[in-house]
């Protein structure tokens, strides 16, 4: 046999004798890499399975929490009315009790008294009240209830007040009742 005969033939076997290992070579690794995603695959399922229950939980536990504060967000401010109303009871039967003179000037310091303590929890709960005579008519706090005319005061000025407006932090609670100047 001629020399390029040879190596055409030694070419041809070791083609041969290479491919079809190499094909079982890649078709085992493939199954193994398969075998390792599809492992990873089901590791990350069951982890986002878990952290979808987990957050399910949270959500139900925060709900709960949110309708308990909801539920009760009150309880603190009507605490604090107990003592108030434990000094209108008093008052009451004070009222009741007295005559004359010594009873009316007892009622009206009991009456300062509560509004004072009133004044104070107001302040604790950033209870703001508005309005007082003088003051320019603003339609966002005041409800203008009737007009009169002062030629002393300017146009649109608060005369009487006949209920004080409150505010809570940066919302009105009421809006104040007022007579208003119109000339």
């Amino acid at each position: 046999m001629s020399a390029e005969k040879k190596t055409a033939t030694a070419k041809k076997t070791t083609k041969a004798k290479t491919g079809t290992p190499r094909k079982k070579t890649t078709a085992s690794r493939d199954k193994k890499v398969i075998k390792e995603l599809t492992e990873a695959l089901a590791k990350a399922e069951e982890k986002a399975l878990r952290i979808r229950a987990e957050f399910e939980n949270f959500r139900r536990r925060k709900e709960k929490e949110i309708q308990k504060i909801l539920d009760y967000n009150g309880e603190q401010i009507l605490r604090d009315l107990l003592p108030i109303v434990d000094d209108l009871d008093r008052l009451s039967e004070a009222a009741r009790t007295g005559d004359g003179k010594a009873n009316l000037d007892a009622l009206l310091e009991g009456v300062d008294l509560i509004k004072k303590r009133l004044g104070k929890k107001f302040e604790e709960w950033e209870v703001v009240p508005f309005a007082e005579p003088g003051e320019p008519l603003d339609p966002e706090l005041h409800d203008a209830m009737m007009v009169q005319n002062d030629p002393e005061q300017e146009d649109n000025t608060i005369l009487q007040v006949f209920e004080k407006g409150y505010r809570y932090k940066d919302r009105v609670l009421r809006h104040a009742k007022v007579i208003v100047n119109k000339k």
